[in-house]
C-alpha cells in the first residue's frame, strides 16, 4: 500500500536506451518535473558515474531514497528515470525489490530497445567505452526479468514502451492519463 500522496511514475531501462529524451517530452507535456535516479544520487555523494559502473550500489540506493522524501516535499507528481539493473563491479546487479517499495512508487515503466540500437547510441555517447553486443543483450534480458519481478512483489502493472515504435511517446502519454488523470499542459 502506498505511503504517499506523491505520485512517483518510475521509467526503467539499461543504459542508452532513450530514457532520458523520453521523460523529458513526458513532463513537458503534462508540466511534470523529471528527476534521474543517477543524478540524484550524484548531487549527495562523489560519484560522477562516468563509467556507468555502480561501485556502491546498495549505499546508493539509500542515497536514493532519501533524495526522494525530499523531493516529495516539493512536488505532487515526478517522473524518475533509472534502472531496475545496474552493473556494478561483479556484473549485472538487480536492485533490491526492498528499494522499490521504499520508493512508493506509483507506476512502473520499462523502456525497451534492440541492443544493436543502444549499443550505438552509447559508442555514440562516449567512443572509448568497451562494451559488447552480447554484454548489451545480456543486460536488456535481466533488466526485463527483475523489472517482472518488482512487478510482480509490488502489485503494480509493468508497461513496456518499445522506443523503436513510433507510438511510443502516446502510448505512454495514454497510460499516465488513464492512471491519474494529469492536466496537459495547453499549447
Amino acid at each position: 500500500m502506498r505511503q504517499s500522496n506523491t505520485n512517483i511514475f518510475f521509467i526503467g531501462g539499461i543504459h542508452g536506451v532513450g530514457k532520458t529524451t523520453l521523460c523529458e517530452l513526458i513532463a513537458d507535456f503534462f508540466d511534470i518535473p523529471t528527476f534521474s535516479a543517477s543524478a540524484i544520487i550524484k548531487a549527495h555523494t562523489n560519484n560522477n558515474f562516468l563509467d556507468k559502473i555502480a561501485h556502491e550500489p546498495e549505499s546508493n540506493q539509500s542515497i536514493l531514497i532519501k533524495g526522494l522524501g525530499r523531493l516529495r516535499a516539493d512536488h505532487q507528481d515526478l517522473i524518475l528515470d533509472g534502472h531496475f539493473t545496474i552493473i556494478s563491479g561483479n556484473g549485472i546487479y538487480p536492485i533490491s525489490v526492498n528499494s522499490f517499495i521504499n520508493m512508493d512508487l506509483s507506476a512502473l515503466f520499462l523502456l525497451t530497445d534492440t541492443a544493436e540500437r543502444i549499443l550505438k547510441r552509447r559508442l555514440t555517447r562516449d567512443s572509448n567505452l568497451c562494451i559488447s553486443l552480447s554484454e548489451v543483450e545480456n543486460h536488456l534480458k535481466a533488466e526485463r526479468r527483475h523489472a517482472e519481478a518488482v512487478s510482480k512483489v509490488l502489485g503494480l502493472p509493468l508497461h513496456l514502451l518499445d522506443v523503436n515504435n513510433p507510438n511510443c511517446s502516446t502510448k505512454f502519454k495514454d497510460i499516465l492519463i488513464e492512471i491519474f488523470q494529469p492536466s496537459p499542459r495547453q499549447p
